[in-house]
């Protein structure tokens, strides 16, 4: 069972999963029946159930998005602000400046883009592509060691996977059915 305090990410995360197993398991209905643990039920138009579940998909995606809002924003810069260690290291290397363990640096992030404040209060602005790269690194282990990802970002990957997924699947379905009826369709112009 998925644990969460929020039930937008849950219903997002486990339709998605749920949908993604399906295609990947190579699922379809067999004559419109679909069987549950203890009741056998058969829909005479089972297109409508699965219109209702991509409806379902579109709107628990709908709902975690309106929910959540900047939070991964916020979140990120937190928990960048907190690997003052690395922080400290990466940071005093690139800037060239001696790396002292007794010195902090202190991380807050501006509209212009991440400012590093050292010593005497001299600042040093990482902005653009440049201040992309010089933070890439603790940018990288923010998203392996710490919660926002996980929290805010996964979801949206599964969502899109479950899509692709299934548009994948679809189009091997369509082009099994142009071949069984003689017809193929060029790919290259």
């Amino acid at each position: 069972m998925i644990q969460s305090s929020s039930p937008e990410r849950r219903n997002l995360i486990v339709l998605s999963l749920a949908i993604i197993i399906y295609y990947l398991a190579g699922g379809n209905l067999v004559n419109g029946d679909i069987k549950l643990y203890f009741v056998n039920i058969t829909f005479a138009r089972p297109e409508v159930i699965s219109t209702f579940v991509w409806i379902m998909l579109c709107w628990f995606c709908l709902r975690f998005g309106q929910m959540n809002r900047g939070k991964y924003t916020k979140k990120h810069y937190e928990e960048m602000s907190t690997l003052s260690y690395l922080l400290n290291k990466h940071v005093s290397k690139q800037l060239s400046i001696s790396y002292n363990e007794g010195v902090m640096l202190n991380m807050q992030y501006t509209h212009e883009g991440w400012c590093i404040i050292v010593l005497n209060d001299i600042k040093y602005q990482f902005t653009g592509i440049k201040g992309f790269f010089v933070l890439l690194p603790l940018r990288i282990w923010c998203v392996l060691t710490k919660p926002a990802f996980t929290l805010y970002i996964f979801p949206y990957i599964l969502f899109f996977f479950a899509i692709v997924v299934a548009y994948l699947n679809w189009v091997d379905s369509l082009n099994l059915v142009l071949d069984w009826i003689g017809l193929t369709i060029e790919t290259n112009p």
